[in-house]
């Protein structure tokens, strides 16, 4: 299950170097970003080129051909390849560089900072794999470690530090028993920046792990329970700017719910806790620990980050078509208008914070203390007084209008973006309040949209007996939901829920539970709260319609791939190839998809696999998927043969060259936004 989780945090504080094009993004942001197509701006996927074949022969010493490398079973002198000379950088792919001099705002790999040397992160793409050494990798042909990660290559570089040797001074032990795709994704959770973490002897940290049923484990997939004293023991790195330490001890002394990963000599444990000020342990987890990487040194690590909820939203272009036609164009337009009015108001009211909300509801600290008009308005300065200022603030709304806002259908809409878990969990940790079948509360405080227990598991309308966990593609306790508050045709008020990513007919209805938040849709003349909607209106619900399958992709092709071999950077590479031959599947299918709702009104007759197969064999299990992307490429043909009308904003997601993409012809072409909106 999942699949469909976030990215790293900082990815805007990276370095970029060589000369290549930037490669097209994979994955999404947040749990935001479209799917990208697949098809490159050439005739067809290239062919990809392939890791250097020198530094995946340098030679190493033998080892016994045990399950795992670890700490304990390596030799600190293990050898490491020899540097060869630098090559061109101009020549080189283009590749993302972190390393200690990147600003992550005070945040720290920990992992890394451990070794006591230089270190760097080099992310390159599948398809045009680099090669070492190069700038940033300290005369290394060979990386510390290698694993795959949202469609790159991520190579770790510890100066002079080989595999055996990194693993022996953190303690980490690795185990390719599910393959290197699993490990990738264990690897990556340890591999990232956090603000707060900290290293303990075992001894010290009362993990207490639930005796469970089958019911129960389906609750608690991917929830616990940490204590608010536990939180408090973790630290925020010495680096960190003021300003930035004050609020992550606000966050310490006030979260209520967490993202965290635990490494122990069991092995790792992730997801999202809720945090108690009165708990009888420092955690309280299910026994669902992932055995691919352990922490074998007598330490037990943990790492949190922590999560919120908000209570604005802007509908994906996928979610866009695939909820038609429950939203209408008309209700589109209307709340475009009322944003870019309540704009205005707030620049012609000197309302500084409100104005760049309407810019970047997201917007960062770092973000703000970058704003070039930043200081002019800190001396007190009226955005009315100066008519550049005024410009410079239109201005920069009607950018986001064209180029976020109606290039890719980011529209504003009633709603917000909740994290959701059954209240069982809550309750285990102290939370008053109990949920009615067929309900929903959301809860600002915890950020958390809570659904009841037995529902998560099985819906009563369910025909499939099917719960909100299935119908919602697989999801688990650590996914974000999207909620529209509206009342329905019978005069009711209800709550629309669905995950981003999403199939058409991934979606629930609920009712919000007494004390729900209200999700009030601010406008000029005051909030709206529950805005007419018809569920009568919305796709059947997938558990309702039996749908057949092609089954193109084969959970057996997931065989090898480095099962059971010993960790080295060749093994992963077996995983590198299985990416490439995998790669867009997905963001084609996605695709495809969308243009199948939007096009005829509905999902293919025989679709080649469950969205939730081509997800989980993309950055999960690594199944074969060219089968999956041969249809894609296949309806894209059909598509373009029947000779009809294809959206302008949709036409670019067809898998197909740029020569037939221009034969297409178009229902509607783009034009910028410049109307006043006062």
């Amino acid at each position: 299950m999942g699949g469909r989780g976030t990215s790293s945090p900082v990815a805007k504080y990276t370095v970029r170097a060589g000369s290549g094009t930037l490669p097209p993004g994979q994955g999404r942001e947040d749990e935001e970003k479209e799917p990208v197509t697949a098809a490159a701006e050439g005739e067809t996927i290239a062919a990809a080129s392939s890791v250097d074949t020198a530094a995946a022969s340098v030679d190493t010493a033998e080892r016994p051909q045990s399950e795992q490398v670890s700490a304990s079973a390596v030799s600190d002198q293990a050898s490491i390849a020899p540097a060869t000379p630098a090559q061109n950088e101009s020549e080189l792919p283009y590749v993302t560089i972190i390393n200690q001099e990147t600003a992550l705002g005070g945040a720290i790999y920990p992992f890394l900072e451990q070794t006591g040397r230089a270190w760097a992160v080099v992310s390159h793409d599948l398809e045009n794999a680099t090669t070492y050494p190069r700038s940033g990798t300290f005369g290394m042909s060979r990386p510390t470690l290698r694993y795959v990660k949202d469609g790159k290559i991520e190579d770790v570089f510890v100066d002079g530090m080989s595999t055996e040797q990194f693993l022996a001074k953190t303690g980490l032990q690795l185990g390719m028993d599910k393959g290197g795709f699993v490990l990738s994704k264990r690897l990556s959770r340890v591999m990232r920046p956090y603000f707060a973490s900290g290293s303990f002897d075992s001894g010290t940290v009362n993990i207490r792990y639930l005796e469970q049923d089958e019911t129960q484990k389906k609750v608690w997939d991917g929830a616990g329970l940490i204590s608010r004293a536990m939180v408090e023991r973790l630290i925020i790195p010495d680096g960190t700017p003021p300003a930035k330490r004050a609020e992550l001890l606000r966050e310490i002394a006030q979260c209520k719910r967490i993202e965290f990963t635990v490494m122990t000599e069991r092995g790792q444990d992730k997801g999202h806790a809720i945090v108690s000020d009165n708990l009888d342990a420092d955690f309280v987890l299910p026994m669902d620990t992932k055995k691919e990487v352990k922490l074998i040194n007598g330490q037990t690590w943990v790492g949190v980050n922590f999560v919120h909820a908000h209570d604005d939203m802007r509908i994906d272009i996928q979610s866009l078509i695939n909820l038609h036609p429950f939203f209408s164009e008309k209700q589109y337009a209307q709340w475009l208008e009322n944003e870019g009015n309540l704009f205005a108001h707030a620049v012609e009211s000197g309302q500084v914070d409100a104005a760049m909300q309407r810019i970047d509801p997201f917007a960062t600290m770092e973000d703000v203390e970058a704003w070039h008009l930043r200081e002019y308005f800190a001396s007190g300065g009226h955005a009315m007084w100066s008519a550049s200022v005024t410009r410079n603030l239109m201005n920069q709304h009607l950018k986001r209008l064209n180029e976020t806002t109606l290039e890719k259908m980011r529209l504003p809409i009633p709603g917000g973006r909740y994290y959701v878990l059954p209240v069982g969990v809550g309750q285990a940790a102290g939370f008053k309040h109990d949920i009615p079948r067929g309900q929903v509360r959301i809860d600002a405080e915890y950020g958390t949209a809570w659904v009841n227990d037995e529902d998560w598991v099985a819906m009563q309308d369910s025909p499939a007996g099917k719960g909100i966990r299935d119908i919602l593609g697989g999801a688990d306790n650590d996914d974000a939901l999207w909620v529209h508050p509206f009342t329905d045709h019978d005069g009711e008020q209800k709550m629309l829920c669905w995950r981003s990513p999403n199939q058409a007919r991934e979606y629930i209805v609920l009712k919000p539970a007494l004390g729900s938040r209200m999700l009030a849709w601010e406008t000029v003349n005051g909030e709206v709260t529950f805005p007419p909607g018809d569920s009568r209106t919305l796709f059947a619900r997938t558990d309702t319609v039996d749908r057949a399958y092609l089954d193109l992709i084969d959970p057996n092709s997931a065989t090898g791939l480095g099962k059971g071999k010993p960790y080295s950077i060749e093994v992963v590479d077996e995983t590198i190839e299985r990416a490439k031959a995998n790669g867009g599947g997905l963001g084609m299918y996605c695709n495809l998809l969308m243009l199948s709702k939007a096009l005829y009104g509905g999902l293919p007759k025989n679709p080649p696999a469950p969205l939730e197969d081509f997800i989980d064999s993309t950055v999960k299990k690594g199944a074969d998927v060219s089968k999956g992307r041969d249809w894609c490429y296949d309806a894209s043909q059909k598509i373009i043969a029947s000779g009809r009308a294809v959206p302008h904003l949709l036409v670019q997601r067809l898998s197909a060259s740029k020569r037939d993409k221009a034969t297409v012809p178009l229902t509607v072409r783009r034009t910028n936004y410049t109307s006043k909106t006062r």
